[in-house]
């Protein structure tokens, strides 16, 4: 994909979290996956430190495009984002990690970020990155309005969380043994141990 990206827009510089500590492994398996076995230039691939809350949430605001992750996705990382307005090009997936962002969007209203597959998630990624500047406005100001309006102030939803924490509290629960809901096995047959 990021390669795709690169391709599509030859000013395109991907910012990438550099992992550390206990997770540095898995930086390494990535910056050589991205040497040898893809098209990445990586001269135009900039790794950077995890940094403190507000430096990210400033990173996000003055990013072009955010990047959901492919394989993981974004859940906090997507909500702050959406603070700053910022738009998040998404491919949901099979698993939940990978269905946040565009779960979000759903709830939000908003489908123009959610690609089909990796090509036009790329498409995507590069289109929004070179709207004009008054685009890029328009953008920031629907994606953080329709967050504000239908994501972070939803008074109903702490209702439906209480329900639903009383509702799982309260509720009557049968349990069985296994061999009291199962049949014996026709013939009784038996294996000695």
């Amino acid at each position: 994909i990021l390669s795709d990206i690169q391709r599509l827009d030859s000013n395109a510089i991907i910012v990438l979290v550099e992992l550390k500590d206990e997770i540095s492994y898995f930086h390494t398996r990535i910056v050589k996956r991205l040497e040898n076995h893809s098209d990445v230039d990586m001269s135009r691939v900039v790794f950077i430190p995890r940094m403190r809350h507000h430096h990210l949430m400033a990173m996000y605001q003055n990013a072009d495009v955010v990047l959901d992750s492919t394989f993981f996705g974004g859940d906090t990382t997507s909500r702050e984002a959406f603070e700053t307005g910022a738009p998040i090009v998404t491919l949901p997936h099979k698993t939940i990690g990978q269905r946040w962002t565009a779960t979000y969007y759903k709830m939000m209203g908003i489908d123009d970020f959610i690609a089909r597959d990796t090509g036009h998630y790329a498409h995507l990624a590069v289109q929004v990155a070179n709207l004009d500047a008054e685009s890029k406005i328009q953008i920031r100001e629907r994606v953080k309005r329709l967050a504000n309006e239908k994501l972070f102030q939803i008074d109903d939803a702490v209702q439906d969380w209480t329900n639903m924490i009383l509702d799982v509290a309260t509720r009557p629960r049968r349990w069985h043994w296994l061999d009291e809901i199962l049949p014996e096995p026709e013939g009784n047959i038996h294996h000695e141990l």
